[in-house]
């Protein structure tokens, strides 16, 4: 893209050894189906290998800057830092292992006309060599504990206002993983809305193999218990806010709510014609419950409460 006009979004990207995956996304994001001008943030937070060169060899077929993101590490971080970076009044968050569908970039920018936050759809089906995996969730929002009265979305598919995000300073780096989540509860309890753009899809990329499962799991549960303390104070404040709650919803991808009963397990491993437990949903199931369970947020807490 060679458009000299100022850029009405910027698509960010956060990434940490993404050489191979890094060209595809950067494939869509230069066949976008949009009529104005926008640029393209690679956030590179300190990748040992050629993503920075791989990323900066599409500077003639996209408005594309890659900067270095190393000094403070974490996807968090490298996403503020990447927003920092950004010329536009507009911010579209995306990962470096995903798929832009050709509508995605127009399809969001539409959305943030009308809303300070946006969030788009999911598709598993062009990534994935199974149809179906433990944490598929398509729509553009989930909800789930201690704040289910409120929409939460995935930072692989979400838009911001630019001077909404860093009015409220961005997201939060004391946070691994379920920073999403976590702007966008902050976002919504300072009166900003949050809006579904459904038209906006990107291609997911899972996990593969057991252990990566497990571990992302783990880091998945291990947030849902540091959210879960964050937000207590929300929480005492309206006790009432669960009781009109829409039901948690299982495959809830990265923000998984509450435990499911296993019964409900089966029924939905029976539903995709799977005769028996995938090894992968169990990983899945078990990654998450543990990282709830054992999962250390001692040091994190101390951020929250101002204990050493």
């Amino acid at each position: 893209m060679t458009d000299a006009a100022s850029p009405v979004a910027t698509v960010v990207i956060p990434t940490f050894n993404a050489a191979a995956t890094i060209d595809l996304q950067l494939a869509c994001l230069a066949e976008q189906d949009a009529d104005f001008a926008w640029e393209v943030v690679v956030a590179d937070n300190g990748s040992s290998d050629d993503t920075r060169e791989r990323a900066s060899a599409w500077a003639d077929r996209l408005r594309i800057r890659v900067i270095d993101a190393s000094a403070r590490r974490g996807p968090a971080a490298a996403r503020n830092i990447g927003a920092s970076h950004a010329a536009s009044p507009l911010l579209l968050f995306c990962d470096a292992d995903d798929a832009a569908e050709p509508d995605w970039v127009a399809a969001l920018t539409t959305a943030l006309r009308s809303a300070d936050a946006a969030a788009g759809s999911r598709r598993y089906d062009r990534l994935n060599a199974s149809p179906h995996g433990p944490s598929d969730w398509p729509e553009p929002f989930y909800r789930k504990e201690p704040l289910a009265h409120l929409d939460a979305a995935s930072s692989h598919n979400l838009g911001v206002r630019t001077d909404v995000f860093r009015a409220l300073g961005g997201f939060d780096e004391v946070l691994s993983a379920g920073e999403d989540v976590d702007l966008c509860w902050r976002l919504q309890l300072g009166g900003y809305r949050l809006a579904a753009a459904p038209e906006a899809v990107m291609q997911i990329r899972r996990r593969t193999g057991v252990v990566a499962t497990f571990r992302q799991a783990f880091a998945y549960g291990r947030a849902d218990r540091l959210l879960a303390t964050k937000f207590a104070h929300v929480r005492r404040e309206h006790p009432a806010g669960g009781d009109a709650l829409v039901p948690e919803r299982e495959d809830a991808g990265a923000g998984a709510g509450e435990d499911q009963p296993r019964r409900s397990l089966v029924r939905r491993l029976r539903s995709r014609g799977l005769r028996a437990p995938d090894p992968v949903y169990i990983a899945e199931r078990w990654g998450r419950r543990l990282g709830r369970r054992f999962g250390r947020i001692d040091p994190v807490l101390a951020a929250y409460t101002g204990g050493a």
